[in-house]
């Protein structure tokens, strides 16, 4: 089963990967360190940014992260 989880810091991204997510949704902010940490350590989980526009898109593309999510597109749980 694939799925997605939402972190926010190392020790998240850590415990979702040692629990087999196939993809975590994070921060800009956060993205660059998580996508080092992620092919440093060979995970198998894919780094995915959380955007707003195009020209983050472009902007993630050069920071070479796996991918993004328009945040427009996540469906809040908790709605």
């Amino acid at each position: 089963i694939s799925f997605a989880v939402e972190v926010k810091d190392t020790k998240e991204l850590l415990i979702a990967n040692a629990n087999k997510a196939s993809f975590a949704l994070l921060s800009l902010k956060f993205a660059k360190e998580a996508q080092k940490l992620a092919d440093d350590y060979l995970f198998d989980m894919r780094i995915l940014a959380k955007i707003e526009s195009e020209e983050e898109m472009i902007k993630m593309s050069h920071e070479r992260i796996d991918g993004v999510i328009f945040k427009r597109s996540i469906i809040d749980g908790e709605s």
